[in-house]
């Protein structure tokens, strides 16, 4: 099954084919204002292609949008990458939680890069009586790193956008009792 440039508008946008949670909306539209290198996948289509591309991870990665669009982001692996951080991946694919880690993928040209690589879920409004909406994307925020920062990468040291922009998120929608 293809599906041509799914979740791109005529503005080069993501444009979720989904109504999205408002802050996950948010979320996305603050991803693209601060030029950010990232990729939108669509669980629910076979094998979870990639259904939009940032124009800042083309340029990083040198693939053409046409090139990376529905196609499952194994394309950026190589013999380096860790399979213990794509485990970790795998992992938070399955429950649908947030995911850190240290990367090693590949350019088109077959060069070796290094990134802090962040996983989110984007959900769509969530009923009543549901803690969370259901999870239509993921989307994985690469921020390019250096190989000491790859090789002493830990949860608790993360300068990727990505992350500190939804933990911001998370702490604004925690009540406040004022107590």
């Amino acid at each position: 099954m293809v599906v041509k440039l799914l979740d791109e508008g005529d503005d080069g946008k993501f444009t979720p084919r989904y109504q999205l949670e408002p802050l996950d909306r948010i979320f996305v539209d603050k991803l693209f204002g601060e030029g950010k290198m990232f990729v939108i996948t669509d669980p629910s289509l076979p094998d979870h292609p990639i259904v939009y591309a940032s124009p800042e991870f083309c340029s990083f990665t040198q693939y053409d949008r046409v090139d990376i669009v529905n196609r499952n982001c194994r394309f950026l692996q190589g013999k380096a990458t860790s399979d213990e951080d794509l485990e970790v991946i795998r992992d938070a694919l399955r429950t649908g939680e947030d995911v850190t880690v240290g990367l090693i993928n590949y350019k088109k040209n077959g060069e070796q890069f290094y990134n802090q690589f962040f996983m989110t879920t984007l959900r769509s409004p969530r009923w009543f009586f549901q803690k969370r909406g259901r999870i239509r994307y993921f989307v994985g925020i690469q921020l390019q790193s250096t190989e000491y920062e790859y090789r002493s990468f830990s949860g608790d040291y993360l300068k990727n956008y990505g992350k500190i922009l939804r933990d911001k998120e998370k702490a604004e929608m925690e009540p406040s009792w004022g107590i």
